[in-house]
């Protein structure tokens, strides 16, 4: 079988974890890096919008100031999401992969969120796919994700909630899309924990293997990608502050 990287690179801030995800995309693409599979966590409260988003329909941008809540838009598309308390994962693999080649952007990500839905199945929860891009239980979103294919390579990221509630979510978001569970509302305070963290990363890594047939390495980012993140974050995902949203508020963005 073939080997992918895996990487848990634990908390960063906003602007690198999504800056880690695009340069990971854009040098799979371009042939020089290899496939990897990343879970990450966010070093503060943080709101992303997605790339055709304009943020001032989507998010609460006083109450987020306020709350020291950072706002970054992302280069994938999709709905503004809060992050905080999840475990948040990214995929950076080959568009002619056998899974997803010749398929639409909907099976795409129901082909890419398989594996967590059975790594969620295996603590009791029952879970369903809503397409185009989120798992549900019980009629409430546990996890959206969201994509961006450039050349040969395709990047999916996404999160799985530990602890969120709806009175959060719509604190910080104008115009959430669904009401939410957490993984702590489903199995309980033991979520919370480190041993649930590891043992979940565990199984998770084990259906992404058999899913997706690949043996995982456990391997960094290379010097080429940390370079170009470091770039990235400073260029293209610098948290927003008073002087740049005034200038996309400006740009209707």
């Amino acid at each position: 079988m073939k080997k992918w990287r895996f990487l848990n690179s634990g908390k960063q801030s906003g602007s690198m974890n999504m800056a880690y995800d695009l340069a990971t995309l854009q040098l799979l693409s371009n042939g020089l890096s290899s496939p990897m599979f990343r879970l990450y966590q966010w070093d503060k409260p943080t709101v992303t919008a997605g790339y055709f988003q304009n943020i001032f329909d989507e998010v609460n941008v006083s109450a987020s100031y306020d709350a020291g809540v950072e706002i970054i838009k992302r280069a994938t598309g999709g709905g503004a999401v809060y992050h905080n308390k999840e475990i948040s994962y990214s995929l950076v693999f080959p568009v002619d992969h056998q899974l997803v080649a010749k398929k639409d952007t909907s099976e795409i990500f129901k082909a890419v969120c398989r594996p967590i839905m059975d790594t969620i199945e295996s603590y009791g929860p029952l879970t369903t796919f809503r397409p185009m891009n989120d798992i549900y239980i019980n009629g409430k979103k546990i996890s959206g994700n969201a994509q961006k294919i450039q050349g040969a390579a395709i990047l999916q990221h996404g999160t799985i909630i530990l602890d969120l509630d709806d009175a959060t979510m719509e604190r910080f978001l104008l115009k959430p899309k669904s009401s939410v569970t957490s993984l702590r509302q489903q199995i309980g305070d033991l979520v919370l924990t480190s041993e649930f963290y590891n043992d979940f990363q565990y199984r998770l890594k084990k259906n992404f293997s058999r899913y997706f047939r690949i043996n995982f390495v456990d391997k960094g980012f290379s010097d080429e990608e940390i370079n170009l993140a470091t770039k990235l974050a400073s260029k293209d995902f610098k948290p927003l502050d008073e002087t740049s949203l005034k200038k996309l508020a400006t740009a209707g963005l």
